[in-house]
């Protein structure tokens, strides 16, 4: 079993590393690599406003707000009896009306503080190389911070009220046939009597009478200015909704309730002075009331106060730019060029690389807050009217007393809404915040460098040849290339001069080219070195190296003859060795340098070419030169693995002409 023991050292040190790695993780949030090559940069904004204006004492006419009419009517009969007598009563009527508000709102002037910070976050390409015509694009989003505050003063405003109402009602009611029986437990000396014919009650109120409230007046018309005070916003109701500071506020500033009853108790002017008398003296009471109504209303303001910003980035580069703008689904905002790269906050924008040579493509964004403003106001009325048109008592001791409910009853509650204003603005004086630099990278428009390195410019063929080809772009990076190092030794290239040349593509798309030339030669020393090499045994190497090295000394005194026996004693030497010694490669390398090395040598002295004019008399010295070159020529046919019919003829050619 294994067991851990941490000391409080060790788990104090834990704790401190802990700590450091997610205050590493924390900074790293301002910029953030991600594995694909992008970079999340952050950085937070505030933006503030004082004393912003806004309502700018507006007035508005007058509005309907609300309009509601109703109408009833109905009918009901019912009649008694007893010993004493009968009666038969009916009643009916109804009831209609209008209710209409028409409301005048008036704003004063307000005021608005707001304290909006945001956490903007960009997404752009990492830190790379651009060629023109390449597009790279910056996704960004942001979000409200804590912090955040809106408080205003205002609208006070007024209202004016005009509320009209119409109520008009109708009542119809027939007593008939009251019949009366003697009482005979009493004694009583009245005969029946029949009154159908004669007593008829029938006071109508017809549709034509506007009866009211009060019965006297076709209509009730209110009219009033109310003042509603300061409409204060702060913390306590103001809220955040999708980025927007949101807040709401209700003032009930009108209600009333009136209660109209009437009642009138009588006995109609249309009967008879017996018809009356015979009433009073029988006692009777006839109650009817006309119309009995409540009307309970509400009247209030509702603000709704939104504030809806919109945050506008800029990008000023130094040159102008295309640029698309697109929203969050893709679909294409604007289309524009400009030297000022301009969108709105949480949209991404496509942005092509100019074709110009640009050192930097960086810039300092600069953050501006665009806004709406708005109030909503909606002024209700709650309207609760109850009425009851005409019931009916009768009261006659001889007989019982008949009653006759409300033929009309109606109870309407209902309430009724319309916006009075609505108005936005755009508030003003926000700071315009910088923010920090967005580096996109370089726009390359400097092709590759290509360099060849080492190179001596001539090498002798016993020399190694190691040339370095480097290519290089500081901006973009090298795409391709066909620069190829040289290395080799010289007696594998040709004697003379060799050029090479190579080509390389940036990631831009700018090509570059270049090339190297160096020449290969060969002298006597250089020969007596690849001799060495050539052949490694000792033995041979020096008795071939001693035929080389007289062969010089002698050309050097002008002895040509002895040095042309020398030469022709190493060729022969050469020939006889076997493959073990030395390769045929290596020995026809050796042979074709061993007559270049010495021709050219008597071809640099005077001296011999005197000598050669002399022995052909009249020659001019290139005539001479030319003979000595086309004997050398055919002794080099002549030693070649491929011997010509010329090579063959001249064979036998003696070199003792030269010399002494």
């Amino acid at each position: 079993m294994l067991v851990f023991r941490f000391s409080i050292f060790k788990k104090i040190i834990l704790k401190v590393f802990i700590v450091l790695l997610l205050l590493t993780g924390q900074s790293a949030i301002a910029h953030a690599k991600t594995a694909d090559g992008i970079v999340e940069k952050t950085e937070s904004i505030i933006f503030k406003t004082q004393n912003q204006k806004v309502w700018e004492n507006d007035l508005h006419e007058a509005i309907p707000l609300v309009y509601e009419s109703f109408y009833e009517e109905g009918f009901i009969e019912d009649d008694a009896e007893n010993f004493t007598g009968y009666y038969y009563g009916k009643i009916g009527g109804g009831a209609s009306g209008e209710f209409g508000v028409t409301a005048h709102l008036n704003f004063d002037a307000g005021k608005v503080d707001i304290t909006y910070p945001i956490d903007v976050k960009l997404t752009i390409p990492e830190e790379a190389k651009y060629k023109p015509g390449e597009t790279f694009t910056i996704d960004s989003s942001w979000e409200i911070a804590d912090g955040w505050a809106m408080t205003a003063t205002g609208p006070k405003g007024s209202a004016y009220i005009d509320m009209n109402f119409a109520l008009k009602a109708w009542a119809y009611y027939k007593v008939r046939d009251p019949v009366f029986f003697p009482d005979y437990k009493e004694g009583a000396l009245f005969p029946t009597i029949d009154i159908a014919d004669r007593f008829d009650i029938t006071p109508t109120v017809t549709d034509e009478t506007n009866e009211n409230f009060s019965l006297d007046k076709p209509e009730l018309d209110i009219e009033s200015t109310i003042k509603f005070p300061n409409m204060e916003l702060n913390s306590s109701n103001v809220r955040v909704e999708d980025k927007k500071l949101v807040a709401s506020t209700s003032d009930s500033f009108f209600e009333f309730f009136i209660e109209f009853d009437k009642k009138i108790i009588r006995t109609p002017d249309e009967v008879d002075e017996f018809l009356e008398d015979l009433l009073d003296f029988l006692d009777v009471d006839i109650d009817y009331t006309i119309f009995n109504a409540i009307l309970d209303n509400e009247a209030k303001v509702d603000q709704n106060v939104v504030f809806d910003p919109r945050i506008m980035i800029t990008l000023p580069f130094s040159v102008p730019v295309n640029y698309t703008e697109l929203n969050a689904d893709g679909s294409i905002v604007k289309n524009e060029t400009s030297q000022f790269v301009r969108f709105q906050l949480g949209n991404s924008v496509e942005i092509e690389i100019p074709d110009v040579n640009l050192e930097n493509f960086s810039v300092y964004p600069t953050y501006n807050l665009s806004n709406h403003f708005s109030n909503s106001t909606i002024m209700s009325v709650n309207n609760d009217i109850t009425f009851e048109a005409l019931s009916l008592d009768m009261d006659m001791p001889v007989i019982p007393t008949l009653y006759l409910p409300p033929v009309v009853y109606g109870d309407f509650n209902a309430t009724l809404s319309t916006s009075v204003y609505d108005n936005t603005w755009s508030l003003n004086g926000f700071n315009t915040q910088t923010g920090n630099l967005l580096e996109f990278g370089l726009i390359d428009k400097t092709p590759p460098v290509i360099r060849y390195l080492n190179n001596q410019r001539t090498y002798m063929v016993d020399e190694h040849i190691d040339i370095k080809c480097d290519v290089t772009d500081n901006l973009s990076g090298v795409e391709s290339h066909t620069c190829e190092d040289i290395n080799a030794d010289a007696y594998t290239f040709a004697l003379g001069e060799h050029t090479f040349s190579s080509e390389a593509i940036d990631e831009a798309g700018n090509t570059a080219s270049n090339d190297t030339s160096f020449t290969v030669d060969v002298d006597i020393p250089s020969l007596i070195n690849l001799t060495k090499r050539f052949v490694e045994e000792k033995g041979v190497q020096n008795e071939l190296v001693k035929k080389l090295e007289n062969a010089t000394h002698a050309f050097e005194r002008e002895k040509d003859r002895q040095g042309f026996i020398l030469l022709t004693a190493f060729h022969k030497q050469l020939y006889a060795l076997n493959d073990k010694w030395i390769s045929d490669e290596h020995r026809i390398i050796l042979r074709n340098y061993t007559f270049i090395s010495f021709r050219e040598l008597l071809l640099e002295r005077g001296k011999s070419l005197q000598r050669w004019v002399a022995i052909h008399a009249g020659a001019t010295e290139e005539e001479a030169e030319e003979k000595v070159r086309t004997i050398w020529e055919n002794r080099d046919e002549r030693y070649s693995e491929i011997s010509t019919e010329e090579s063959y003829k001249q064979r036998k050619i003696k070199m003792s002409y030269i010399g002494e």
